[in-house]
């Protein structure tokens, strides 16, 4: 299992206003694994699915034009071109048992998740509103004990450039405690969380290293740390910022909470993110079991979840007082 370190300082402690702002949060720690069981569990891999049930797909004419350059037309060569009308299916994602995930909503009757994307952009037409997600997805909810006779495998997908796939990777849920990012916080309470003086009291490690050449030598490097008290709490006692269940949203970009056709607010439901940690957030989020490896980490298993590109992350919400879950997805961008 892996676990997630606690922060330096205790923000808590320093501010009880944010006592009762504490969420749980599910981290998912997708690591590549060899597929288990089709019930399972897990990112990517095999997913249990009805032997009489299509599996959603689309033809390379749903495909963006862009993407569709670089795919390739017309028959299929050593080049890896995709012929004119094949089908390309729905790349499996996610796909969650309510007995591992306790803390997510199931609709009655149903005991198994699974989420699934269209791998390519589609064409958005002259006209038309940019939508929400960049991925077409879809959501279905199962009760595993009726599925009955099932695929025994995925169909083969069609992996060629700018498809986002999930590498069949093992799930180590992790319950951690977050708070709000500082943007929503009480305005006062940012301003004093910004003069919070033990955070400059602390080893700034991480950063960026700056090398100035001038005709063409070295001649001075600089170090830029970005801790100031704000960007210290953000990163290290605020929101998670993996792949995860419930909680908070860590926003990449700007925020955007879908509202359902019952006119309610959506709850954040999970994150899909292309990674665990970054520059600034690794010391908090990076396990302590990896923590520990050093430079002796194996970074293809842990660069995991999948490639989402200038996506950032997959946000999903779902409104529990609707029959049947609905849910709707936003993508960073």
């Amino acid at each position: 299992m892996l676990t997630t370190p606690k922060p330096i300082l205790d923000a808590v402690k320093e501010f009880p206003e944010l006592a009762p702002l504490a969420r749980t949060t599910v981290r998912l720690h997708p690591r590549r694994a060899h597929d288990g069981t089709a019930d399972a569990t897990k990112m990517g891999g095999t997913f249990l699915w009805p032997l009489n049930e299509p599996w959603p797909a689309y033809d390379e004419s749903r495909v963006d034009r862009f993407v569709q350059q670089l795919l390739g037309d017309g028959v299929i060569d050593d080049g890896g071109r995709i012929p004119q009308g094949t089908s390309i299916p729905f790349a499996p994602i996610l796909q969650l048992r309510a007995e591992d995930v306790q803390e997510m909503p199931f609709p009655d009757g149903a005991d198994l998740f699974q989420l699934l994307w269209f791998p390519y952009s589609l064409e958005i037409l002259e006209g038309t509103s940019y939508p929400d997600s960049s991925l077409e997805h879809r959501i279905y909810w199962r009760d595993s004990k009726k599925v009955g006779p099932h695929r025994a495998a995925n169909p083969e997908m069609v992996e060629r450039h700018q498809g986002h796939f999930a590498n069949s990777c093992r799930l180590q849920p992790e319950r951690v405690v977050e708070y709000p990012n500082s943007q929503d916080l009480d305005p006062k309470l940012r301003r004093r969380i910004d003069r919070w003086k033990a955070v400059k009291t602390i080893d700034h490690e991480g950063g960026w290293n700056v090398t100035v050449e001038i005709g063409g030598k070295a001649v001075k490097s600089f170090e830029y740390h970005f801790d100031s008290p704000i960007d210290f709490y953000n990163w290290e006692c605020s929101v998670c910022p993996s792949t995860k269940v419930g909680g908070y949203v860590f926003w990449v970009q700007d925020k955007k909470v879908p509202a359902c056709s019952c006119g309610r607010a959506m709850t954040h439901l999970l994150t899909v993110a292309d990674g665990e940690w970054d520059g600034g957030t690794f010391r908090r989020w990076q396990p302590i079991e990896e923590k520990k490896k050093g430079s002796g980490v194996d970074w293809d298993k842990i660069g995991s979840p999948p490639d989402l590109g200038n996506f950032g992350s997959f946000y999903l919400f779902v409104c529990t007082h609707c029959r049947g879950f609905p849910t709707h997805a936003v993508t960073a961008r």
